[in-house]
């Protein structure tokens, strides 16, 4: 598979997400969800991160090994923060 076509699934992926969570008002973001002390807010805040370092990896190679692959754990969560 051609990285075209991966980013093109993954912008459907995230598409079809923000298409269910949109809606969602405040009390539905802080529902509990089965991880253990995560709410919806936290997954999707979990997700978005996951992607954001995704897209450095893919785009920016020597970016991402310096930054996310060298850097301390602190930091990595310090630069997620929105």
């Amino acid at each position: 598979m051609d990285m075209t076509t991966i980013c093109a699934d993954l912008q459907d992926e995230l598409e079809a997400l923000d298409a269910i969570v949109s809606p969602l008002d405040e009390a539905a973001w802080n529902t509990l969800t089965p991880a253990e002390g995560w709410a919806v807010r936290d997954q999707i805040i979990h997700i978005g991160g996951t992607d954001r370092t995704a897209a450095v990896a893919a785009a920016e190679p020597e970016r991402f090994q310096a930054e996310f692959l060298n850097a301390d754990r602190s930091d990595r969560i310090k630069r997620m923060e929105v």
